[in-house]
């Protein structure tokens, strides 16, 4: 599904579009789906969705092996089997198919917790800085997600394939990539003892066990 509602933006002023990746099937988490793992109360989908929305941005989720209803605009991938790199390549060929294009596209993965509220508004404050240029969080001083792409990188990240999502192209830039440093300004959740640390992080009591269910 197309987001009208993004596709109808005035040509002035026009939005950054975030694309949330959340294809995946979970292999290391025994298949479960990732976005609607829960931390005090609330799904990984729905503590982005709160992230993203004091920015004031679209966003679209790139479904794949759970389809969600969850009452964003969403895409599904036929190829999410693939690897991530396909949910990033749809990210970019439904920026390019729009009628008015969003200014630039933020790929984030859904995997993602206790994102800093104020790293997505710190990648579009440098990007406009100098427009041409992707803005990349860094991770130890190299670049990764959340990362801006404007669109003259749209069409390479549309041929991705394979598990491979947008580092390669980042490190491989004919331009340089601007950084913003992410190093403990989120954390993402790979495996169930990622999730048991989390959960454990953000109980009320550290001294007190996690035993929530998954879902």
């Amino acid at each position: 599904m197309i987001p009208s509602r993004i596709s109808r933006a005035p040509e002035a002023g026009r939005p950054v579009l975030i694309a949330l990746l959340a294809a995946g099937r979970g292999r290391r988490m025994l298949g479960r789906d990732k976005p609607r793992l829960r931390i005090r109360g609330q799904s990984l989908l729905q503590r982005l969705k709160n992230t993203v929305s004091t920015v004031g941005l679209p966003m679209i989720v790139i479904d794949g092996c759970h389809r969600r209803k969850n009452g964003l605009p969403h895409v599904y991938n036929r190829a999410w089997r693939s690897g991530m790199g396909s949910s990033v390549a749809l990210a970019a060929r439904m920026a390019l198919s729009l009628p008015i294009r969003p200014a630039a596209l933020i790929l984030l993965p859904a995997d993602l917790v206790l994102l800093d509220t104020r790293l997505l508004p710190e990648l579009i404050r440098i990007w406009r800085e100098k427009p041409g240029s992707a803005v990349a969080t860094a991770h130890h001083g190299l670049p990764g997600a959340p990362a801006l792409f404007p669109p003259r990188d749209w069409r390479r990240l549309a041929r991705l394939r394979g598990p491979e999502g947008a580092r390669r192209l980042l490190r491989q830039s004919s331009m340089p990539v601007r950084l913003v440093d992410g190093d403990g300004r989120m954390h993402d959740i790979d495996t169930l003892q990622d999730l048991r640390l989390i959960r454990e992080q953000l109980a009320p009591d550290h001294r007190q066990p996690v035993t929530k269910q998954l879902y």
